[in-house]
């Protein structure tokens, strides 16, 4: 693999397409994609965690986060709950602890 292979195969790594796609760019088999990757892998010019994770991060989808809650508060579950609305409406809003 020449210089500017590995340049080809650092910028297809990092373009959200899929390995048969990638592969049919540079006018490879998949099989020989692969192989290269985990050279260029090795080698450490490519991050070691899989391409779909370099997806995610160019995509800008924020992680959802974990709420904080306290173990003896049940879930908040928040206004938008469509299920607890329609239970509101049959029994209230509060019940009382009997």
């Amino acid at each position: 693999m020449s210089h500017l292979d590995e340049a080809q195969y650092i910028t297809v790594w990092h373009e959200d397409i899929s390995a048969a796609k990638a592969a049919r760019k540079l006018g490879v088999g998949e099989t020989t994609l692969y192989t290269n990757w985990t050279k260029l892998k090795m080698a450490g010019k490519l991050p070691s965690h899989p391409r779909t994770v370099s997806f995610d991060r160019a995509t800008k989808v924020p992680p959802i986060p974990k709420p904080k809650t306290d173990p003896e508060r049940p879930a908040d579950v928040g206004s938008h709950d469509l299920l607890l609305a329609k239970l509101y409406k049959v029994y209230g809003t509060k019940r009382s602890a009997a």
